[in-house]
C-alpha cells in the first residue's frame, strides 16, 4: 500500500525531532551552567521569581517532556482546512489525552482519548449523536475493500440511546472545547497518535433528500427522518486525498 517515501519521510520527521532536541538539551546546559554573566543574571531572577510566579517555573527546566509536532512533515494534508480551527492539535501533532466514556453494546467503561488510536488509520467523528453520515460509513466499506487499514471513531457530547452504535461520550465536558470541535468536526489520526488532517466541518445537517454524489455508491440512504447528515463530495475527496498523500508522500 505505501510507497519507499514513507520511509524517507520518517527520517524526515526524526531528523527535525533530533534538531528540537538538541535545541532544547542547550537551553537547559545554559541554564545550569550560564555561559556569561547575561545568563547568570537571567538565571538568579527566575529563581528568585519562580517561587512567586509558577508561569516562569518552566524557564527552570525547559520543554523536556513535551511531544515534538512534526510542523514540516510531508504527510500533514488539507493544511487550509486545519486553519479554520480555533483550537484544537494542528497536523502533525501529538493527540491531547482527554477522558471519554466509551460506550458498546456490552456497556460503558471509563477511558481516555487515546484508547481510539489503534495501527491503522482513525478518523475521529465529532457528532451529535452515534449516527454518522452514510457518506462516511460507506467511504469505510470501500476503504476496506482496499485493504487500507482505517475505521471511524464516533465521539459525541451525549451519551447514545441504548442499543445505538459504539462511541465514545465526552463525559468530562472537555473533548470538545480541547479540540475546538464541533458537532460535524473531523480528526483523520496516523498509526502512531499524530494528526495527519482535521476538517473544522466536514458534514452537517439538511432538510431533505441527500444530493446526488453526496453518498457514494453502495450506500443505501437512510428513511423516516428528514434531516439527514450530509458529507459534500468535495471533502470526501480531500480525506481520501489526505491518506493517499500519507502513503506515497512527496518529498522536497
Amino acid at each position: 500500500l505505501a510507497s519507499q517515501a514513507l520511509l524517507d519521510s520518517y527520517s524526515d520527521e526524526r531528523v527535525a525531532a533530533a534538531r528540537e532536541n538538541l535545541q532544547q538539551g542547550s537551553k537547559s546546559t545554559e541554564f545550569m551552567a550560564p555561559p556569561s554573566f547575561a545568563f547568570d543574571l537571567m538565571r538568579q531572577a527566575v529563581l528568585g521569581l519562580a517561587q512567586r510566579h509558577p508561569a516562569l517555573r518552566s524557564l527552570i527546566n525547559p520543554r523536556q517532556t513535551t511531544a515534538i509536532t512534526y510542523t514540516g512533515s510531508a504527510l500533514n494534508g488539507a493544511l487550509s482546512r486545519s486553519a479554520e480551527f480555533g483550537a484544537g492539535p494542528v497536523p502533525g501533532a501529538v493527540l491531547p489525552e482527554c477522558p471519554v466514556t466509551w460506550v458498546d453494546a456490552q456497556g460503558s467503561r471509563p477511558g481516555y482519548l487515546t484508547d481510539a488510536v489503534q495501527p491503522c488509520f482513525s478518523a475521529l467523528c465529532f457528532a451529535d449523536s452515534p449516527a454518522l453520515p452514510l457518506a462516511l460509513q460507506a467511504l469505510a466499506g470501500d476503504l476496506a475493500r482496499r485493504r487500507l487499514p482505517f475505521r471511524l471513531v464516533t465521539l459525541t457530547r451525549q451519551p447514545g440511546a441504548a442499543g445505538s452504535a459504539a462511541h465514545g461520550w465526552d463525559s468530562s465536558g472537555q473533548l470538545f472545547a480541547l479540540y475546538g470541535a464541533d458537532a460535524g468536526s473531523l480528526y483523520l489520526v496516523r498509526p502512531d497518535g499524530h494528526v495527519l488532517a482535521r476538517w473544522r466541518r466536514f458534514w452537517g445537517v439538511a432538510d431533505g433528500a441527500v444530493p446526488e454524489g453526496a453518498v457514494p455508491e453502495g450506500a443505501v440512504p437512510e428513511r423516516g427522518s428528514a434531516a439527514k447528515p450530509q458529507v459534500d463530495v468535495g471533502l470526501l475527496a480531500e480525506l481520501r486525498a489526505a491518506l493517499d498523500q500519507a502513503l506515497t508522500p512527496e518529498l522536497p
